[in-house]
């Protein structure tokens, strides 16, 4: 049985890149958790407060329960997770308790402060964790540098519905914020990574550690 550690910046964010593969492990018996860095109320533009720990967390819970993983929320702010001594001991704590052999997180090519901070956070506590892949983030409107660098594919075709009820959990975020597009670009990368792989729905990962024991 493998340990794995989910790891992202914000609810959601876990279930966009890789819920499909979490599903998977799931079914083949193995021990997920899902751990999201910061669920607080966050501000807008205008310095104003916007309500949304309690929604969040909320959404994050049924997230993890559709797919059968525990879930660990830390407090660090929205907007504003850094990339510290806290942040990574609060991660190297959880690996260590957890036994994770296998840590999934963000990809290296995103540009949103609070993914590249966590990404570092990760690198940084999981010296030790034989295998580290990082996720894609859903076609989005969103500035970057780099496409990812997919080297490593796991066939979703029987767990996308789980993902998709996941993902669609986090009804803050997918109904009306983004006007649902974000669901058809989660599709959408799925089906081409399925093509692909030679299947229906596909996830795809770069895998920047494998060390077979």
């Amino acid at each position: 049985m493998n340990n794995i550690l989910a790891v992202g910046a914000h609810p959601d964010d876990v279930e966009f890149g890789c819920a499909g593969t979490l599903a998977r492990h799931v079914h083949e018996g193995d021990s997920v958790t899902i751990l999201h860095m910061s669920a607080s109320d966050a501000l807008n533009l205008e310095n104003e407060v916007v309500p949304a720990k309690e929604t969040r967390r909320k959404e994050a819970r049924e997230a993890a329960r559709i797919l059968g993983c525990d879930v660990i929320i830390e407090e660090f702010l929205d907007q504003q997770v850094p990339f510290d001594r806290e942040t990574i001991f609060a991660i190297e704590r959880i690996i260590k308790a957890r036994k994770i052999n296998i840590i999934y997180t963000h990809w290296n090519g995103d540009s949103h402060q609070d993914h590249i901070n966590t990404l570092k956070s990760v690198f940084a506590a999981a010296r030790h964790v034989d295998k580290i892949l990082l996720y894609e983030q859903v076609p989005f409107p969103r500035v970057g540098k780099i496409f990812s660098e997919v080297n490593y594919f796991v066939d979703i075709s029987d767990f996308y519905h789980i993902k998709e009820e996941a993902s669609l959990a986090h009804e803050s975020q997918v109904v009306g914020r983004y006007d649902n597009k974000i669901m058809l670009g989660m599709r959408s990368l799925a089906e081409f990574r399925g093509s692909q792989s030679n299947c229906k729905y596909a996830e795809a990962f770069e895998s920047v550690r494998q060390i077979i024991r």
